[in-house]
């Protein structure tokens, strides 16, 4: 089979652990012993028409909390995933995609997506400007967008408040009370569960 650049990461679900693919699923946890969970030898690179439609997948999304201060980014769906449009998200980040793997490295190679992907959200994106830290993983199986996808949830602390690019446009920078407010995607109100 052909590869391209955009072919994306994904495992079989009968090579993840069960208690990663529970219904509803937070797991607060350091990043190296979850990946010692995800071998290797397990990483396939599928089409992305294929395995978003495929449930025996589960695509890896690194999905990223950015804070500056005491505010978090904060943004209405309208990308390419139209089955999220009119949700708000405090997670940015996609798909982990061949142009990002560094052979047979698993962290390394979620981190490029992550820079890659905040590249891309951000117009004036600075790396020097930030810290990253792991927070844990979330799954859920109740909706169609998260049966083939297992959230890795980092928060990334900025010293500046990025410019949105045109995916996030509109994107606020909101305390939690005001996050709480919105009419949040599942994925993000339990990501909030690992920042408390």
């Amino acid at each position: 089979m052909k590869r391209s650049l955009n072919d994306v990461l994904v495992f079989k679900k009968k090579n993840i652990k069960k208690k990663y693919l529970q219904d509803h699923t937070i797991v607060s946890i350091k990043e190296k012993k979850l990946l010692k969970d995800f071998k290797i030898e397990h990483i396939e690179f599928v089409s992305r028409d294929i395995c978003e439609k495929n449930t025996d997948y589960k695509q890896i999304i690194p999905y990223v909390i950015v804070k500056h201060l005491d505010k978090i980014a904060c943004y209405q769906r309208k990308g390419s995933e139209k089955r999220l449009h009119g949700k708000y998200s405090i997670g940015i980040g996609g798909h982990v995609e061949l142009q990002d793997y560094i052979f047979e490295v698993l962290e390394p190679t979620i981190k490029n997506a992550v820079y890659r992907e905040l590249s891309e959200e951000f117009s004036d994106f600075d790396f020097y400007k930030t810290e990253i830290s792991f927070l844990g993983l979330i799954n859920e199986e109740i909706t169609d967008v998260g049966l083939t996808h297992l959230g890795f949830v980092y928060l990334l602390n900025t010293t500046r408040a990025f410019l949105p690019g045109k995916e996030l446009e509109g994107l606020e920078w909101l305390d939690m009370f005001e996050i709480y407010k919105k009419d949040l995607e599942l994925w993000s109100k339990m990501a909030l569960e690992l920042i408390h």
